[in-house]
């Protein structure tokens, strides 16, 4: 099939291709568009034009007729220009100068001459006008189509196959997404250009002509086309699906693609026909309508009986089928079958592997129907002695979805059977089924019910409105209600304190079907309570919502226990890092690795020194062999509980420390990574020597127990000391640490800064500072929590957590929520320019073409009048330039928007700017190092057009430019100011409107264009005689520090 049609363009959603293929189709779309401009029709216009004019020329001039005929000329300058450009423009020029020369060989009156050479200045200057339109026309389709190239992108995320195919026949894809593999069980790949597979293929024979129809009945009515088909999967199975697409038509109105997307509903589908049957079900339930209530076995016989009564059978059987369909337990014999059956044992179970012709409805999975039961058939296997005779049959599969859940059979009818006692059988049996089905569902649905009110968790139903509709005890136990009748038939908000959290709560329901998170609720007294919330939609069979759970647990306790936990690990950490008693660490090797100020008072060795230092430095050489034995007996194991040491202080002066010790192992307790102890200077404090003990003891515990990873770094960055409970949350190993920078272990520049920034915070402030950074690990990416407190004027000690289970969900939301909307923000508003702007810039260019059409034909008219003809040719020149700083503006913005925003180094972008203008003996002075802004590509055309306007405006009284930056709270405001004349009050109130200023008035209007883009503005806040100054404030998020 061929669709052809003529019309307008299709909607952007139709011209829009997913992003794999954007830039080849841009590159297909203007290349068809070319080619239909260089098409035969055209240059067959502009030749048989030209020959007449010529023609009509020669026989003008030899009449002696020298105007009328010098107007057919436009006409093939016009069809060259538009069509063939900057080819057209020079042929024009050609055309002109045949003319003269046809109008020289005919007359040597000067008068006339000159009026020649006029028109064809006038055919010159017409067809470069009209050349620069065109290319500007062609410029700038060329830059919206490649800015349409972004939205593209969005088609390829959707869930939805996307698709482009040739006009030709609907079947050819040139592109398809990767979401048709689940569709039909094939690759994009096979489909693309028909590589492996045409789409026609894996469509159900049966509906290729309904596809086929709707598409061509939406392409010639040029509406959108929707067809519903089957697709034929890999695996045999049938999938129905939704295709809606719509035509897209070029410039010229011809159709070029076909472009859409496919739905899967085969869930719709099944819903649909679920419907329709059941609708049969609930008429053949009036039969058994009085037997809803009975016991199964009742019901089995009575559907039993019923079956011979409507098919007029001697013998009937109901048969229920096992799970995996391979054996048959009967639940039911007719009367006359039990009577006339004399075998001795009659068997219930029948494997169907072994059955009979019996068996065939369950093989054949359809009814079986046997008339003449003596004739042979290949799947009797003979009847067992005593077994009732047999003359004819009918057995019936009854099915829950595709699976046999029961058998149905007659035998022995006076009559043939025929198709509608098969139907009736058929109906009987599924409605039996259903009554079976629906029995058994209640009683599940009966033990559902119990477990809900018997869960520990409160478990609460409302209804689509919010409105409480059942509730557990659980519930009312967390909420010390006595009765459900207290909370029913309230709003599901009124139980939570803040209103704002309960809007939170139902608009994510609303919107992504579930919620979990904590929310304080009240109890019926008013007191809090802090419960964890998991709520969920609950979907009807056609999809839409019917009614809201929540399960609830109540979580105070545990959040109290987090409250005073975190208060207690703030209490241990400041009583380690605040400890007037000396604390020493050392590795296994007996090298210092840390010791706090205490310890620097009590030896008098720099810490910076004691560092990597062997202990026996501290040690009075008359006791040092003894007391380093008794440091290996802690290393074995042992623990100082009360062991006094000597040390010696480097003044010469021995002091006695009460020390106790413990071990710090690996995180199973087994390898030995440092040993911590704690000294308490007894020589003048002998008499608190108990407190102190018990102290030392605690504090050692609470040491050997932190689970945190632990590490002394100096204030560049270095690690000094490192204590990990588990080595796997470290970027490398420990030992490997020691001595490396953060810069050499792993962590990117942005978290190398942040970190370098706290270690300083937390030497200059003596603060406790809390930065919390990702990092990868030999365990995964995990997000680490840091407290930092400085050791002294070099170190800081860091105690890091891992809080990846509590930070990532958030973090990652909050991440692509803001980039999103960055990007979002910027595309939109960059598109929202890009229209405004071309819109002004066409209706400026148009105008000034009325111009110059109004002033050529006041040319016509002035022919005999010199002055006035000059008088129109200098407006007409005037009209070509206007329209020419139109077409030259366009290229300043055509660029805007069209790429991502980007960081840009201030520095770099000023110092280019700078770079790029003389600046004569002006000094610029530029101050913005170290700070980047998140800006559009053409940022650094803003501080070109300031430097140059400066340069330009400033006077000459203007001896410098000076460019630098203020950081606050509300973001960052570049300054430029200069100490030039200024800008006074009247054009302060127009200086960023289009047009106004000496220039060409675009340059500030064009710079506060390319800011907004991503939410910058510039001001100008300068004082009229004392210079310039123009503020360019940042918003917060859109600068930050470089590395």
């Amino acid at each position: 099939m061929k669709f052809l049609c003529n019309g307008e363009h299709a909607s952007p959603e139709a011209e829009s291709p997913p992003s794999e293929q954007c830039e080849n189709m841009s590159e297909t779309r203007v290349t068809e568009t070319l080619t239909a401009g260089y098409s035969l029709l055209p240059l067959l216009a502009v030749i048989g034009t030209s020959l007449l004019c010529i023609t009509v020329s020669i026989v003008s001039l030899m009449a002696g007729w020298f105007i009328i005929f010098q107007n057919l000329y436009y006409i093939p300058i016009i069809i060259a220009c538009i069509f063939f450009r900057r080819q057209g423009f020079l042929f024009s020029a050609l055309l002109a100068g045949v003319y003269l020369v046809l109008f020289a060989t005919f007359t040597r009156d000067p008068s006339l001459l000159q009026q020649a050479l006029i028109r064809v200045a006038l055919f010159i200057l017409i067809a470069g006008v009209i050349t620069v339109l065109s290319l500007a026309k062609e410029r700038t389709e060329r830059a919206l189509k490649e800015s349409e190239n972004k939205y593209r992108t969005l088609i390829a995320n959707i869930p939805e196959v996307t698709y482009r195919c040739a006009p030709e026949d609907g079947t050819t894809m040139s592109f398809i997404s990767d979401a048709v593999l689940p569709l039909t069980g094939y690759p994009a790949s096979d489909f693309t250009g028909n590589a492996k597979r045409s789409y026609d293929s894996v469509i159900h024979p049966d509906d290729r002509e309904k596809r086929a129809a709707a598409i061509q009945a939406g392409v010639s009515a040029k509406e959108r086309y929707v067809a519903e088909y089957r697709l034929l999967h890999a695996d045999g199975m049938t999938v129905s699906v939704q295709e809606q697409g719509q035509g897209v038509i070029d410039l010229h109105g011809t159709l070029i693609s076909l472009d859409g997307i496919i739905l899967d509903v085969t869930g719709r589908k099944q819903a649909e026909e679920k419907e329709r049957l059941h609708a049969t079900r609930v008429r053949a339930l009036l039969a058994l309508h009085q037997m809803i209530g009975v016991p199964e076995k009742a019901l089995l016989e009575y559907v039993m009986n019923t079956s011979l009564a409507i098919t007029a059978s001697r013998y009937a059987f109901i048969g229920l089928m096992s799970g995996d369909e391979s054996a048959m337990t009967i639940h039911a014999w007719s009367p006359d079958a039990m009577a006339d059956c004399t075998l001795i044992e009659k068997t219930i179970h029948f494997p169907i592997a072994g059955a009979g012709i019996w068996g065939d409805c369950v093989r054949n999975r359809a009814p079986v129907i046997i008339n003449d039961y003596s004739s042979p058939h290949p799947a009797k296997h003979g009847c067992p002695e005593g077994h009732v005779p047999i003359m004819r049959y009918m057995g019936i599969p009854i099915f829950e979805g595709l699976r046999i859940t029961a058998v149905l059979a007659v035998a022995n009818k006076g009559e043939p059977y025929a198709d509608e006692d098969a139907d009736m059988l058929l109906v009987l049996g599924n409605q039996m089924w259903e009554i079976l089905h629906r029995k058994r569902t209640v009683q599940e649905l009966r033990l559902k019910d119990s477990a809900i009110e018997s869960s520990i968790n409160a478990i609460a139903l409302a209804d689509t409105s919010g409105i409480l509709t059942h509730v557990n005890p659980a519930f009312l136990r967390i909420g010390e209600y006595e009765k459900p009748a207290d909370v029913l038939g309230r709003p599901a908000a009124s139980f939570i304190r803040e209103p704002a959290k309960a809007g939170e709560v139902i608009d994510a329901l609303q919107e992504h079907g579930s919620w979990s998170g904590e929310v304080e609720a009240v109890k019926k007294d008013g007191s809090p309570v802090i419960v964890q919330v998991l709520a969920n939609r609950i979907l009807g069979a056609d999809g839409t919502t019917v009614a809201l759970m929540a399960s609830l647990v109540d979580i105070t306790d545990r959040k109290q226990a987090e409250i005073e936990l975190r208060t207690t690990k703030n209490y241990l950490e400041s009583l380690i890092d605040y400890a007037n008693a000396p604390i020493i660490v050392w590795n296994p090797d007996f090298r210092i690795t840390r010791f706090n100020h205490a310890f620097e008072e009590l030896t008098g060795i720099p810490v910076d020194e004691a560092i990597g230092s062997s202990l026996e430095v501290l040690f009075p050489e008359e006791s040092r062999e003894n007391s380093m034995d008794m440091i290996r007996a802690a290393k074995e194991g042992e623990r100082w509980d009360v062991v006094e040491i000597p040390i010696l202080n480097r003044s010469g002066q021995v002091r006695t420390v009460l020390w106790n010790s413990a071990n710090i192992t690996d995180h199973d307790g087994g390898a030995l990574l440092a040993t911590i102890a704690q000294g308490q200077d007894i020589t003048d404090r002998k008499q608190a020597e108990d407190a102190l003990r018990e102290s030392q003891n605690r504090l050692a515990a609470v040491i050997a127990a932190i689970p945190d990873l632990i590490f002394i770094m100096s204030r560049d960055g270095e690690y000094r000391e490192v204590y990990a409970a588990d080595e796997g949350k470290l970027a490398m190993p420990e030992n490997e640490l020691h001595g490396k920078t953060i810069q050499e272990t792993g962590f990117p520049p942005d978290t190398v800064e942040i970190i370098l920034h706290a270690l300083a915070r937390a030497i200059d402030t003596r603060e406790i500072i809390v930065i919390s950074y990702e990092l990868a690990v030999p365990l995964g990416l995990l997000i680490f929590e840091a407290r930092l407190v400085a050791l002294n004027n070099h170190e800081v000690l860091g105690i890091v957590r891992d809080i990846t289970e509590w930070r990532a969900m958030e973090q990652e939301q909050e991440f692509h929520t803001q980039e999103l909307a960055r990007y979002s923000n910027s595309l939109a508003e960059a598109n929202r320019k890009l229209n405004l702007l071309s819109s002004i810039t066409r209706h400026d260019i148009l105008n000034q073409v009325l111009v110059l059409l109004g002033y050529l034909s006041l040319s016509r008219d002035s022919m005999t009048d010199p002055e006035q003809l000059l008088d129109c040719i200098e407006n007409q020149e005037q009209a070509a330039k206007n329209i020419q700083h139109q077409i030259t503006f366009t290229r300043e913005y055509q660029d805007m928007g069209v790429k991502a925003p980007v960081w840009h180094s201030l520095q770099e972008v000023a110092d280019s700017a700078r770079r790029a203008l003389p600046s004569r003996d002006i000094r610029v002075f530029v101050d913005l190092q170290g700070i980047e802004v998140y800006a559009d590509p053409l940022f650094e055309r803003v501080f070109y057009n300031l430097i140059e306007n400066a340069l330009k405006y400033g006077g000459e009284g203007m001896t410098r430019i000076r460019m630098h930056a203020e950081e606050s709270r509300e973001g960052l405001c570049i300054i430029c100011e200069d100490d030039g004349r200024g800008i006074s009050a009247v054009d302060k109130k127009h200086l960023f409107d289009r047009g106004y200023g000496k220039g060409t008035g675009l340059g500030l209007f064009l710079s506060r264009e390319i800011l907004a883009i991503t939410g910058i503005t510039i001001t100008e806040t300068g004082e009229p005689g004392k210079g310039a100054r123009f503020e360019i404030h940042v918003p917060p998020g859109q600068c930050r520090r470089m590395e």
